[in-house]
């Protein structure tokens, strides 16, 4: 999963609160669980811009073309207490 490298290393350039990247693989969709040090309560537009460079880097890489048809992926942002704090589905 080289792609993942590629995530963490362009989000430790440029998110303070970016703390690591798991992949969790199944059950489908594909899951790209990005960790965060957010605490719920403050919440920012780091999620979102997270999800965007995440889904930015994944298409630059053609992954979505691997997909079989009606397959999806999932970039979930999780805080520092493991709460979901943003996701979004991606086809």
């Amino acid at each position: 999963m080289i792609i993942t490298a590629d995530i963490d290393k362009q989000l430790k350039m440029t998110s303070e609160q970016y703390t690591g990247i798991s992949v969790d693989l199944n059950p489908k969709p594909i899951k790209y669980i990005l960790k965060t040090s957010t605490e719920e309560p403050y919440i920012n537009e780091e999620p979102d811009r997270l999800i965007n460079t995440t889904n930015e880097i994944i298409t630059s890489n053609n992954l979505p073309s691997l997909l079989r048809k009606n397959e999806s992926y999932e970039i979930i942002i999780i805080g520092k207490d493991k709460q979901v704090l943003s996701n979004k589905i991606f086809h």
